[in-house]
């Protein structure tokens, strides 16, 4: 395997895992929203958020990545 492929592959392995330990996180904030109440209930929500954000961008580059994998 070419170096750069080598380096696509790895960088694909990356993504998904760093989507999967956010995945976890975003769940972990849930339950945080769900136990959370009075002032810190906005903060936990916008945690939450943030976390989504997060993993539709590292989702994003990961797709991207398997276009340019398959072309």
């Amino acid at each position: 395997m070419p170096a750069n492929e080598s380096e696509n592959w790895e960088r694909q392995e990356t993504l998904e895992e760093l989507t999967d330990a956010i995945r976890l996180a975003e769940e972990m904030a849930q339950r945080l929203v769900f136990e959370t109440h009075g002032r810190l209930y906005d903060d936990a929500v916008e945690l939450r958020s943030r976390l989504h954000q997060a993993r539709a961008k590292a989702e994003s580059m990961k797709n991207a990545g398997d276009v340019i994998n398959h072309a």
